[in-house]
């Protein structure tokens, strides 16, 4: 094995150089095609550059060279934990810690799965056993404040901050939680600030880009109050987004004058980032920020929107019910062509077939307006129960299939 070429490689992934450190390990796997160490680095590599599958394939390839190495164990688990496949991190991490239960990077992982699911307590006692090991680990540090703050131990959370940063003042990850812990006390200014410290020190940090673009938008009122929402809701948004779609189906089905009405307030419910991001890139600075993915789904977002808006605003006047079929398949169809546009890619293809599927039905319903006065709303029904199907399915089902894989 070229020892000098993975210190190299660790080199340069400590520096955010993670394409370079890329080539580096490729070169060295083309001579060393056996080598775990490698793999499991190169898929640390890959995660970091959001290259979700092919990480993957090196952390598995990695295990299946050396099975009996906790640490190939912790980098798969890594991975579960960036696609929220929280069970299976926490198998996949609890292999680690079967060969080494003391160690404070392991349990910082464990730690994350709880914090992600909301189990604060469960979170709150993994981070005090990790600092018990090693009183300075920063990652647990972090999350230690960040769970305090969600239970509303405010002082204890910046106390546990302000000791992370004495340990490394100039830490990227410790400012970016602590930026996402002031949003979190409607510190916005504080946040800000944060977010802009660890672009500052890491310009390629999402974690804090992310952060800044919330940061950001938090100076309008209306956003606050939907933040807020957010975070007092909590676990079960999505349960909520989920019975507002279904009260679509029935709004269309026996009171279609409120559609226009209901779908406006339910897309704002379940797009406030998209919408404000469309917003906001009348703003260069803001444009500068966004990622391009953020952009173009933002751009999509307001052209169908506008599109939608005024097919809705025409057929007011004109009472053409082709107008209010072109309206509201318009506005449905942003719930399964947004949500396919931001998603990671292990599961595009997926997606991008309920959304093809709704766009037809989608397409139907406008046509079926040529052939006949009854029969345009009970396509727009059959469209809106597919849109309800689509949600449900990608917001329950698709978690427990990534779960169980």
């Amino acid at each position: 094995m070229n020892h000098a070429a993975l210190k190299k490689a660790r080199l340069l992934m400590q520096q955010g150089r993670f394409k370079m450190a890329e080539q580096e390990l490729r070169q060295t796997l083309g001579l060393y095609r056996s080598s775990a160490a490698t793999r499991a680095m190169l898929s640390t590599c890959l995660l970091r550059q959001n290259l979700i599958s092919e990480a993957l394939h090196e952390a598995k390839e990695a295990i299946r060279m050396e099975p009996t190495n906790p640490n190939h164990y912790y980098v798969l688990s890594l991975i579960y934990l960036e696609q929220e496949r929280y069970d299976k991190a926490n198998r996949t991490i609890r292999m680690s810690l079967s060969h080494y239960a003391a160690h404070p990077d392991y349990l910082y992982v464990l730690g994350t799965i709880f914090f992600q699911k909301s189990e604060w307590e469960k979170a709150l006692k993994v981070c005090d056993m990790s600092l018990n090991i090693d009183a300075e680990h920063i990652d647990s540090l972090n999350l230690r404040a960040r769970v305090l703050n969600r239970i509303g131990e405010y002082d204890a959370s910046n106390h546990t901050f302000d000791i992370a940063f004495r340990s490394d003042p100039e830490n990227p990850v410790t400012h970016a939680n602590r930026g996402w812990a002031a949003l979190e006390q409607k510190q916005f200014e504080a946040a800000r600030e944060h977010f802009e410290s660890a672009l500052g020190f890491n310009p390629e940090l999402e974690f804090a880009r992310s952060g800044l673009v919330e940061s950001l938008k938090t100076k309008y009122s209306l956003y606050r109050w939907m933040l807020n929402i957010n975070y007092w809701t909590n676990t079960c948004m999505d349960a909520i987004k989920i019975i507002l779609v279904t009260g679509l189906v029935l709004v269309a089905s026996h009171i279609p004058e409120l559609s226009p009405i209901y779908l406006s307030v339910l897309l704002f419910m379940w797009f406030p980032d998209v919408i404000f991001n469309a917003y906001l890139q009348k703003d260069e600075r803001m444009r500068m920020i966004l990622s391009k993915r953020e952009c173009l789904t933002s751009r999509v977002f307001g052209v169908i929107l506008t599109v939608g808006m005024l097919s809705l605003l025409s057929y007011c006047i004109t009472k053409e019910n082709i107008l209010f079929s072109i309206g509201i398949v318009s506005l449905g169809m942003l719930f399964p062509l947004v949500s396919t546009l931001r998603t990671w890619s292990d599961y595009y293809a997926r997606r991008m077939a309920f959304t093809v599927i709704s766009g037809l039905l989608g397409l139907l319903a406008i046509c079926s307006n040529f052939f006949g006065s009854a029969y345009p709303q009970v396509f727009e029904v059959i469209f809106f129960h597919a849109v309800l199907g689509y949600t449900w399915y990608e917001n329950f089902s698709a978690r427990q299939d990534r779960d169980n894989e």
